[in-house]
């Protein structure tokens, strides 16, 4: 299927102009990927550019260990391979669909022809690579400072800022690909999330974490706190099918029921 396949919207968020946008959108071929089929594998060579329209994209780097470390996803609208393309080297990453994706391709001969003819087009993708290279040295950074249980503190935070008012997580397919996203081992993730649900913070649910201190979460991710927070984590609380210390009582010395916001018992 040849045809732009929700490629309006790209150019759009790179502000090209309008003559640019148009050749932009010519020449694309449009394919469905299920959950895990591979776009590209690190180490090929560049054939061309892949577009998300729609869906998440998973890149991950490995070591000559076999150690995997998912470096970022790419959801729609969103480009990739055009790094490798641009600088004519091996992808160094590979691109697995991380849910059922639609992705559109432009050969590599189409897409020199635009990066020749079209400035606006370099300059737009120049802006991007900028910002992609502040995004790895951000995660170098965090990977080298930060301990694992702010790294995975934080990695819930952003996925609830992807899907405003929600307090619903999603914490990937499996454990084994949570542990790439954070750069350590499964078993460790697996601490790392007892702790928090037994500290009252997040529920698990399969998949998923239910967040029920947002306050909390965001103090052991090292972030400032949202100004509703309070009120959120109140209502999370009281929709919760289970308590946050997974299933035991939250009682001072007293007798009286103890909630996350009021601070450990006296």
């Amino acid at each position: 299927m040849r045809g732009r396949c929700g490629l309006l919207r790209w150019p759009a968020s790179l502000a090209l102009p309008r003559t640019a946008a148009d050749r932009l959108c010519q020449g694309w071929r449009g394919n469905d990927y299920r959950r895990g089929d591979i776009l590209f594998y690190q180490g090929n060579e560049p054939q061309g550019l892949y577009f998300v329209c729609s869906g998440r994209v998973a890149l991950s780097q490995s070591a000559g260990s076999g150690r995997q470390q998912i470096v970022r996803f790419a959801s729609g609208p969103d480009v990739l391979g055009e790094r490798a393309l641009i600088a004519g080297r091996p992808y160094e990453a590979t691109a697995e669909a991380a849910e059922d994706s639609r992705i559109c391709f432009l050969d590599a001969s189409r897409f020199r022809r635009l990066w020749e003819g079209e400035p606006a087009l370099v300059r737009a993708l120049a802006r991007r690579l900028a910002e992609r290279l502040g995004q790895v040295q951000d995660l170098c950074a965090e990977l080298g400072l930060r301990p694992l249980r702010e790294r995975l503190a934080r990695l819930i935070a952003r996925e609830l800022e992807r899907a405003p008012g929600s307090r619903l997580a999603d914490l990937g397919a499996s454990r084994q690909q949570l542990a790439k996203r954070l750069g350590t081992a499964p078993e460790v993730v697996c601490r790392a999330l007892a702790q928090l649900e037994r500290g009252g913070i997040l529920a698990l649910e399969g998949r998923v974490a239910r967040v029920l201190d947002q306050r909390r979460l965001r103090a052991a991710a090292c972030l400032p706190a949202a100004a509703d927070d309070f009120y959120q984590d109140r209502a999370a609380l009281r929709s919760s099918r289970r308590d946050p210390d997974n299933g035991q009582n939250l009682k001072d010395g007293k007798g009286q029921r103890r909630y996350p916001w009021q601070g450990e018992a006296r």
